[in-house]
């Protein structure tokens, strides 16, 4: 990189995931950091972001346990992990898209509680008690329980509650934060197993029948959408912004 501060940004990221490698025990044998990532376009300065890209591979004993992110079956919605922190949209796509924004501080990673919860969804996959296990990441938990639906033929309606601003507890990007869906005679032991560990979970609502996307908030109702019209949206997001 031609530019200080870009070359700032690949050393903090990749001094932030040797930190975390390190603490979670995962070996990095390889990987791809693209250095140099800008052009000049008619005297603007355009560059994709400085991203180092690992690849990480697994040993999955039993096949028969293995857990999509895909809804399987009617049942409760609960994201489970680092709770405690007010939810933030700083680095969000939901910043950028939406207002333009690229900026704030990214919430820190606390990796004693990410071990603790890579340590329980592998518990709680071996004991069978999840149907789908799915990471908040990019677009926060609305895109979360979306990418979980169409895969299926299945529909969610969110049941939220809390003092929060909704599009920030909608679209934030806080680490160690997981979705999982658990049939309901099952909830209340995956509640308590994560308060065990030391994590907090969050009652996020049910997967339905119907094929639709509803959000409520406080007892409010914010939005209904067909789930067959907003797959065709994701679907179709690349060709039509090309």
């Amino acid at each position: 990189p031609e530019r200080p501060e870009i070359m700032w940004q690949f050393v903090r990221a990749v001094e932030g995931m040797a930190e975390a490698c390190e603490y979670l025990g995962v070996p990095v044998v390889g990987g791809n950091v693209s250095l140099y990532n800008e052009t000049v376009e008619r005297d603007e300065i355009r560059n994709i972001y400085p991203t180092p890209v690992v690849v990480c591979v697994g040993v999955l004993e039993r096949v028969e346990r293995f857990k999509d992110v895909t809804y399987t079956t009617e049942g409760e919605i609960l994201m489970i992990g680092d709770l405690s922190r007010p939810s933030s949209v700083a680095g969000s796509e939901y910043l950028k898209v939406v207002h333009g924004l690229v900026k704030g501080d990214v919430p820190a990673v606390d990796l004693e509680k990410e071990k603790k919860l890579q340590e329980l969804l592998i518990e709680l996959i071996g004991k069978d008690m999840v149907e789908s296990v799915h990471d908040v990441s990019s677009g926060g938990l609305a895109v979360n329980v979306l990418e979980s639906l169409f895969g299926s033929r299945l529909g969610a309606s969110l049941e939220l509650y809390g003092d929060e601003r909704l599009d920030f507890l909608l679209f934030s990007e806080n680490p160690t934060r997981v979705v999982v869906s658990v049939k309901t005679n099952l909830a209340d032991e995956v509640k308590s197993l994560v308060e065990d560990r030391g994590l907090e979970w969050m009652y996020v609502g049910k997967v339905i029948k119907e094929p639709v996307f509803r959000v409520s908030y406080n007892g409010e109702a914010v939005l209904e959408e067909d789930l067959i019209e907003l797959k065709r949206i994701w679907k179709s997001a690349l060709e039509e912004n090309l």
